[in-house]
């Protein structure tokens, strides 16, 4: 399993990564949560930037950013803008999404972007345009109404690597105890057979133990929340910190 260092993280490597969420709507909110981030709970931050109110005036974006990086500086940042079909707040055209994401890659000012590769046929494209650029990307897939079985995600993560992804992510909705399972079970198999770092989440609370079992299934990267959570069952960085180091 190759694992991918940034700023001296090593993500697919040792224990799962803690990762927090900035989802403020307006500059002086998001900066404000960066702000108060503990570098020692912290590997690495998620600017969410479908929550920002002003992500379609890209000055506002990149002025976002260069506070972000002065402020974080050894702590990789991950950009992702979340689309709404896929748990995200606002509606995006794909023209708009691929315009943004190139556009943020190009500046440099992020570690790491967010693409769903699932959005359209023409996301492969995209991915190809971002390597050309050297950017570190994370493809993703989320399923907010179910959790596919076991073969539709071993599929869907070969297809991310098949694209040329630096990591899988794969955040599913379980309805039962096996649904859990079978995430668990898929990461473990997706660890052994991809060539890339994978992140894999059972969301909710019947799916918390996935969010903490990275080190035993190989996912990753875990999200924790600062205050309030960007996805359901996110655990608080500070328990969250606690338990992965009594794993």
């Amino acid at each position: 399993m190759k694992y991918i260092s940034i700023k001296g993280k090593k993500i697919g490597q040792g224990a799962p990564k803690i990762c927090v969420s900035l989802i403020g709507k307006t500059k002086e909110e998001i900066l404000e949560q960066a702000i108060s981030i503990n570098n020692q709970l912290v590997d690495i931050v998620e600017w969410r930037a479908d929550w920002f109110s002003y992500v379609d005036n890209k000055e506002c974006v990149l002025d976002v950013l260069g506070h972000l990086q002065a402020i974080l500086k050894n702590i990789p940042i991950l950009f992702t803008f979340r689309s709404k079909k896929e748990g995200g707040e606002k509606e995006i055209s794909l023209e708009d999404y691929k315009d943004l994401n190139l556009h943020v890659a190009q500046s440099k000012l992020v570690d790491m972007i967010d693409i769903e590769v699932f959005m359209d046929k023409e996301i492969q494209q995209v991915i190809r345009k971002l390597k050309d650029i050297d950017s570190i990307i994370i493809g993703s897939y989320h399923n907010f109404y179910e959790t596919p079985k076991k073969e539709e995600i071993m599929k869907r993560l070969l297809f991310m690597e098949k694209c040329g992804v630096d990591i899988g992510k794969i955040a599913v909705m379980p309805k039962e105890k096996e649904d859990v399972i079978e995430l668990l079970d898929s990461t473990i198999e997706g660890n052994k057979n991809l060539h890339i770092p994978i992140i894999t989440m059972s969301m909710g609370e019947l799916g918390v133990i996935s969010r903490i079992s990275g080190k035993l299934t190989g996912s990753a990267i875990t999200f924790g929340s600062l205050k309030k959570a960007s996805a359901p069952g996110q655990i608080e960085v500070e328990k969250l910190k606690e338990i992965i180091e009594t794993l």
